[in-house]
């Protein structure tokens, strides 16, 4: 069934902004703009990858100029004014444009802020990033992106057939006030241009057996989560032995989704298991492809990179930095943006959409073990997790000869348990290290509610 056809006959009905007339539908306002862009994405999505790349150049060219005249970062540097004959919306015109760091933007502050915003593009507000990678950044937004935003929301769900009549559950860091127990917060509705089911949000400061319990009250058909929450509720609902057979799908967002944990929460709960990437100041990057794990770029709103140490484009396969360009971003335009996270190109998609692939996104460089001659590369715990002594862990590269393992054990540790974590870590590893353990009753997530169970603090 098409996009066109699930927004008019599929699960979900939706709704009229006029009252007493419930056929046809009559959508209005915000809701009329998510349904007119849907139509559009169903059929932009199935372009070819060349289409696709030359509307984007289109946009970016407007973007570019727009920088360039209203935001003084921009008009101030000579690296973005253009040259006589120059192209810099080509594929190589556009790769000798600067690339923006985190700690670039951090010292840019308000000139990164366009001083003549289109009016019609709504609202400005100033959002922040979280700061788990120690640079947080304070950025502008219009009402232009969030419906961006929300429409990739909706192309998400429709992707994934979801029934829009049943309730939706989320755990995640909530707003002051809301989301608290024991009942956590209800809204009527989980997507406004629909008759749906009730919206149910739990903070996620509370622990994994408060959110168990919660969640059995509620019995969500979808759950939506960090990846490490999921996981840690769906082996700690199989411990309890719980019932919930009223699951349907479970979405992760804000953190890698790795095979493992996807296989976990698979076995454990025998549901579809969907994950997006997604950025605060960037909004939807990728969306999981209806018919494989990998993502779908959401290409018709942020043009992506993936870039090499040198800086050159990474081949399929390759794993790289990610370099990222919202498109509609007018109040706050990031032209080439260092986002420090890793992933991995793929190939066309069999399933036919014309939008580029990610098969992983790895996480941030502050998530790779450096070596002792200075190289990095990814950690994975097999052994550590194999020996089903920790219930959760966190590992903290603090040199390059020294790393401090916390661990929430899953019973009282005699001195050959310990032993043995330390053994597993060292093996893990890889090369010969000190590791310190630190057994805790408890490892507290950042303030967004992000989890990392790895992180280096080697330059």
């Amino acid at each position: 069934m098409s996009v066109g056809a699930k927004l008019i006959e599929g699960r979900g009905r939706l709704r009229s902004g006029k009252s007493e007339i419930a056929f046809p539908t009559m959508a209005e306002g915000f809701d009329a703009i998510q349904i007119a862009l849907q139509f559009q994405l169903e059929d932009s999505e199935w372009w070819s990858e060349q289409r696709l790349r030359d509307h984007q150049r289109g946009q970016a060219r407007i973007l570019l100029a727009h920088a360039r005249r209203t935001v003084p970062y921009y008009r101030e540097r000579e690296t973005y004014r253009p040259t006589p004959g120059s192209a810099t919306t080509t594929d190589n015109g556009w790769r000798d444009l600067p690339i923006l760091t985190r700690a670039q933007i951090q010292a840019a502050g308000k000139a990164l802020h366009s001083d003549s915003v289109p009016k019609l593009h709504g609202q400005v507000r100033p959002v922040a990033t979280s700061g788990s990678t120690g640079r947080p950044i304070r950025a502008l937004d219009t009402g232009t992106t969030m419906i961006f935003f929300r429409a990739f929301n909706l192309r998400k769900f429709l992707w994934h057939d979801l029934d829009f009549s049943a309730k939706v559950a989320a755990i995640r860091k909530a707003p002051p006030k809301l989301g608290r127990l024991p009942n956590g917060s209800m809204e009527p509705v989980w997507t406004s241009a629909y008759h749906t089911g009730p919206s149910v949000l739990l903070d996620i400061g509370a622990t994994v057996e408060e959110q168990l319990d919660w969640l059995m009250r509620q019995e969500p058909a979808y759950l939506l989560s960090h990846p490490t929450n999921l996981e840690a509720l769906a082996l700690r609902a199989s411990a309890r032995n719980l019932d919930m057979s009223w699951l349907r799908a479970v979405y992760g967002f804000g953190e890698p989704l790795d095979q493992s944990t996807r296989d976990i929460l698979r076995a454990n709960w025998k549901v579809p298991v969907w994950n997006d990437y997604s950025a605060v100041e960037i909004g939807m990057i990728g969306v999981q492809c209806p018919e494989h794990d990998h993502l779908h770029v959401m290409a018709e709103s942020v043009l992506v990179e993936v870039l090499d140490d040198d800086g050159r484009p990474c081949a399929v396969g390759e794993t790289g930095r990610v370099v990222l360009t919202p498109l509609h971003n007018f109040a706050y335009p990031l032209i080439r943006y260092e986002i420090g996270d890793y992933a991995s190109l793929g190939g066309p998609c069999d399933c036919g959409r014309g939008l580029p692939v990610l098969t992983h996104v790895q996480g941030r460089q502050r998530n790779m073990l450096v070596l002792p001659g200075g190289d990095r590369r990814w950690p994975v715990f097999r052994r550590i997790e194999g020996l089903g002594l920790a219930g959760q862990y966190q590992l903290v590269q603090r040199d390059l000869d020294r790393i401090e393992a916390f661990v929430v054990p899953n019973r009282a540790l005699d001195d050959a348990d310990r032993a043995q974590l330390v053994k597993a870590v060292r093996s893990d590893i890889g090369f010969p290290i000190d590791v310190v353990l630190s057994v805790v009753e408890d490892i507290p997530r950042a303030r967004s509610g992000k989890f990392e169970n790895f992180r280096s603090e080697v330059p």
